[in-house]
């Protein structure tokens, strides 16, 4: 009997040691459009789940016309020093989100956090339908996502078209200085990015969704992802050239009309 014992506690023991040697499970909560791995910030992910997570998801669809198939992974990370709040990576189909502030889960703080989620969510549905991470497209697909985050989302700053153009009319003193859409997007790829282009970025977002509505944004990246160029899909989905690389504001451009919709005229 006594051997018996000794050798259920010995296989017990055994059993005890393999496991404390496994790897820990994954820190991990599944919502209806993403796995989030929260780390440490449990607190925030719990906090955040339910209508943070799927207004997020539900701003940056009703943008862009469509959503994702599968869900997102989502990480949360910290990293102070950094100014980026968060990041997609088109390589591994993942999101990453900086948990910066700390363990807050006031109402202002998660509302921040699941603003960039939404930006962040507008590129991954911009590269699952367009295939296009190019740097030509980076204007379109930034000024998408910075409109999603900065004014679609409403627990967000929700700039108003007002308000965007106050802010190109200061920074470009009152239109004299103009910076093409395509140039916009290749300064923020090189973090070299003006305050006029910064404030660019949401504005053609607004100006596009509002011109277009989310069904000429879908319509111009179903058509880049068959393969067409990204100058005739913008083209047959608003109705005239993009203007993309001119700052001409003469021209029947959709550029020259976003310049007019915020400044008055040419």
């Amino acid at each position: 009997m006594k051997r018996k014992l000794s050798g259920l506690l010995l296989a017990l023991l055994f059993t005890l040691a393999l496991v404390s040697l496994a790897p820990a499970a994954d820190n991990y909560l599944t919502t209806s459009h993403y796995k989030i791995y929260y780390d440490q910030w449990e607190d925030v992910a719990r906090a955040m789940n339910g209508s943070y997570f799927d207004t997020a998801y539900d701003t940056a669809t009703s943008v862009m016309g469509k959503g994702l198939d599968n869900l997102m992974s989502l990480y949360f990370y910290s990293d102070s020093s950094s100014s980026t709040n968060g990041t997609y990576s088109p390589s591994n189909n993942n999101i990453r989100l900086n948990i910066s502030k700390g363990d807050s889960t006031s109402s202002s703080v998660l509302t921040a956090y699941a603003a960039v989620l939404a930006h962040e969510t507008t590129h991954a549905i911009f590269n699952y339908i367009s295939h296009d991470s190019s740097d030509g497209a980076n204007w379109l697909d930034e000024g998408l996502a910075f409109y999603v985050g900065d004014c679609a989302y409403p627990k967000s700053d929700a700039y108003t078209k007002a308000y965007l153009g106050a802010q190109l009319r200061y920074y470009s003193q009152d239109g004299e200085t103009k910076l093409s859409w395509y140039d916009t997007g290749i300064d923020y790829l090189r973090d070299d990015t003006s305050s006029l282009a910064m404030w660019q970025l949401p504005a053609l977002g607004n100006f596009l969704y509002n011109t277009g509505g989310s069904s000429a944004i879908l319509s111009t990246l179903q058509s880049r992802g068959r393969g067409n160029d990204l100058e005739l899909s913008l083209q047959t989905a608003f109705g005239k050239p993009s203007g993309m690389n001119s700052t001409d504001t003469s021209a029947d451009t959709l550029y020259a009309a976003y310049y007019k919709y915020y400044y008055g005229s040419s």
